[in-house]
């Protein structure tokens, strides 16, 4: 993502670049000789004119002034995701063991394609993606107008549909910094979540925020009662607020979500999957496990010209619908706000890294080598 920035940076071996790719391109470009990017691809490098579905002249010109060695030859070609790209080459088919000439065909990244494996529809149905990240991927017919200010992204998922996303950047990661901070796996840790509502706040900005670089994870209200499994449902609710939050923004657009359908690994916990719902105050449906997968398989059908009916319906839930419990919606409707102002409180708050005072470096320091603690039994716990 952003790949433009880091061109733009000329590290070592950037300036003198032959070509940048990103990882599915140069793949496309080994199997076919053909250098192809999907257009959603193309979107997250930061040169692509969404409408024109071309590179943008005006942004390579641009940045031209800061990255002279970045052309547009340098680039390679976009194309719509499920149009074919090129066709294996005979070296690249020996070397796979497949048929050559087999068609190649544009694809799309993992939460525009989770947007169509998942049934997503414009206007009708939106898809939530739990992964590394959170993704809430909204559908359209047209492109969105008003995202200014939102640190939303938006671009063509296929001719006929805009896709628009927002979500967490450390969703799942930050449950998986919890669980290996106990020492202990993640299902584990999230299979013992409270019963009941923890008076406990988690910001979940472990990776800040598309608007704010510097926001941070938090949790808020620890006493000498807090407990692991409250912890681990208060960093659910806080995936839930998030949710309500950026829910709100979309409408706040003239985007209506509409259905809210779920996949990813998140998907499988009923329990942490109906505290989210509560959290958010929507209902959550549980679709598929790999929407992503289903996605690709739908390009690449298309694209191939193959009559796959299975696919285009849609996908039945693997799990009942979780909606917001009527016990506790007067409890979360008042944690949604105390969220959102206790972000406003910390925002700003940044601690930058520690760095020693030179003026008051230890004169000893690196004057005697190191020895682990086992080397000296007497001063050992």
């Amino acid at each position: 993502m952003f790949s433009a920035f880091k061109i733009a940076a000329g590290c070592a071996g950037w300036r003198e670049a032959a070509a940048y790719r990103c990882v599915g391109d140069l793949l496309i470009e080994r199997w076919t000789g053909q250098a192809v990017i999907d257009s959603t691809g193309a979107a997250r490098i930061g040169l692509y004119d969404v409408e024109a579905q071309h590179w943008s002249d005006e942004l390579l010109v641009a940045l031209n002034v800061l990255a002279p060695w970045l052309r547009p030859e340098t680039l390679p070609r976009p194309v719509p995701g499920g149009e074919l790209a090129a066709n294996l080459s005979g070296e690249a088919a020996g070397r796979l063991g497949l048929a050559e000439g087999l068609s190649v065909v544009a694809g799309a990244h993992d939460q525009a394609a989770a947007f169509l494996g998942a049934g997503g529809i414009a206007g009708g149905a939106s898809v939530i993606g739990f992964g590394s990240s959170d993704c809430v991927s909204v559908g359209s017919a047209t492109r969105p107008s008003s995202l200014q200010g939102t640190g939303f992204a938006t671009y063509r998922v296929d001719p006929a549909t805009w896709v628009t996303l927002a979500g967490t950047a450390a969703g799942g990661w930050s449950l998986d910094w919890f669980a290996r901070t106990l020492g202990r796996p993640v299902a584990e840790v999230f299979a013992e979540l409270a019963a009941m509502p923890p008076s406990l706040l988690a910001l979940p900005y472990f990776a800040g925020l598309d608007t704010d670089a510097d926001a941070r994870g938090l949790f808020f209200g620890l006493s000498l009662e807090t407990s692991v499994p409250q912890l681990a449902r208060a960093l659910v609710e806080s995936a839930g607020f998030e949710f309500a939050k950026i829910l709100d923004v979309f409408r706040g657009v003239g985007l209506d979500p509409g259905e809210l359908r779920v996949t990813g690994s998140g998907a499988q916990n009923a329990a942490a999957l109906a505290i989210r719902a509560s959290a958010a105050d929507v209902a959550l449906t549980p679709v598929l496990k790999d929407a992503s997968a289903r996605g690709a398989a739908i390009l690449a059908a298309r694209g191939a010209g193959i009559d796959a009916p299975g696919l285009l319906s849609q996908p039945a839930p693997i799990a009942l619908t979780q909606h917001p419990d009527p016990a506790t919606r007067s409890w979360y409707e008042t944690q949604r706000a105390r969220y959102r102002r206790l972000y406003e409180s910390t925002q700003g708050l940044a601690i930058p890294p520690f760095t020693a005072d030179p003026t008051h470096a230890d004169p000893t320091q690196g004057e005697h080598e190191w020895a682990p603690p086992s080397a000296h039994p007497s001063t050992s716990p």
